[in-house]
């Protein structure tokens, strides 16, 4: 169902860096951030989804560049699927 769908891929995100940014052109993987730096982010996401009347967000976790990777391609490859 399209609902469904659009339920599932509303909840993940994806965190991008310019190649060239001077603050963050050392990062390369997670584990180049502070771990109290992806605490602020997912306090951004937690109080973003908190400013809207009755809704809330749990931040589940993490993932690597190569999910991030399959994450945009499949949801590329849903777009063409449903709006082509």
């Amino acid at each position: 169902d399209h609902r469904d769908l659009h339920l599932s891929l509303r909840r993940q995100r994806q965190m991008c860096i310019r190649e060239d940014d001077p603050l963050y052109g050392d990062v390369h993987s997670l584990e180049d951030i502070y771990p109290h730096t992806l605490n602020e982010i997912a306090e951004f996401f937690r109080t973003y989804k908190g400013l809207e009347y009755g809704k809330k967000t749990e931040v589940l976790g993490w993932g690597n560049k190569t999910e991030a990777f399959e994450c945009i391609t499949h949801s590329m490859q849903l777009y063409e699927k449903l709006f082509q």
